[in-house]
């Protein structure tokens, strides 16, 4: 999937531990916050060479260095992102109760913490520890508002809401975050956990958001396919798709010169078109 490859990009970031962008990012902040000022650590320099070794093959040499680094009483916040890098690395493999020990070990990183906590909360994930996951996700939201890793955060709670049999609970995190509206991969996950809720009508709002604002993303398609079968199941409850909001989607459609999808949509829309708008279709 698509946001597989921004997860790993922004895992693979944070174990570039000395990385500005990170130095100069508070995570309690609002985004109005003033950076702060980057000074590195003693001994940084020689952990993000280590952790980039990481990805190589033949790596088990800074493995083991970055977890004495990790293990010293003495390390401090260095200890803590080595450990990142460490349970990053062996969550990557499948090492799953490996990665959640030294994660434990990098909790309550004042820079990564909502690294940590996020990662913490996918081996729980991985490990079908579904209602601890939540519970950690649902931290995150609440202790890292701001933080950079919001939307992969929001998407993996949905996971864990639904895995966890409590989708109101992903619900409630959807609706509370304003950028949902404006993202078409959150819109269809609020409408499957709506849906699992039992609330259809509101499901069906967003499949409709996703199905007509954003007719050209991944997701479109599949909002289509649910809006059909909620259809054929609501029948009269389910009031159809306007006609402006299906022109406005044929439109985009033609536009992108998606001739195929957006010939389908003016041949659905025909039967209900006069005049004018029925020669443009």
């Amino acid at each position: 999937m698509k946001r597989t490859g921004r997860f790993a990009c922004a895992a693979a970031t944070a174990l570039l531990l000395c990385a500005p962008s990170f130095a100069q990012t508070n995570a309690h902040a609002k985004p109005s916050a003033a950076p702060a000022v980057h000074r590195p650590e003693p001994g940084a320099t020689r952990l993000e060479s280590l952790s980039r070794v990481l990805r190589d093959k033949n790596s088990n040499w800074a493995y083991a260095q970055l977890g004495a680094i990790a293990q010293r009483k003495s390390s401090g916040i260095l200890g803590q992102r080595a450990a990142l890098a460490l349970g990053f690395y062996d969550y990557q493999r499948g090492e799953f109760d490996k990665a959640a020990q030294w994660l434990a070990i990098a909790q309550g990183d004042p820079l990564l913490g909502d690294y940590d906590l996020y990662w913490q909360a996918m081996t729980k994930l991985a490990l079908n520890d579904n209602s601890g996951a939540l519970a950690e996700f649902e931290q995150l939201r609440s202790q890292y508002p701001y933080s950079v890793m919001t939307e992969q955060a929001l998407q993996s709670l949905g996971t864990a809401a639904i895995a966890a049999n409590q989708p109101a609970d992903g619900v409630a995190a959807l609706e509370a975050y304003a950028g949902t509206r404006n993202s078409s991969q959150l819109l269809l996950l609020r409408g499957e956990l709506r849906e699992k809720a039992g609330k259809p009508l509101d499901a069906a709002a967003d499949y409709e958001a996703v199905y007509t604002r954003f007719p050209l993303s991944d997701q479109a398609r599949d909002a289509g396919g649910k809006l059909a079968t909620l259809s054929a199941k609501l029948g009269a409850q389910l009031q159809p798709l306007p006609t402006d909001a299906r022109l406005a989607r044929a439109s985009k459609l033609f536009e992108a010169r998606q001739w195929s999808d957006a010939r389908n949509e003016y041949n659905m829309l025909t039967p209900l078109l006069t005049a004018q708008e029925l020669e443009r279709a």
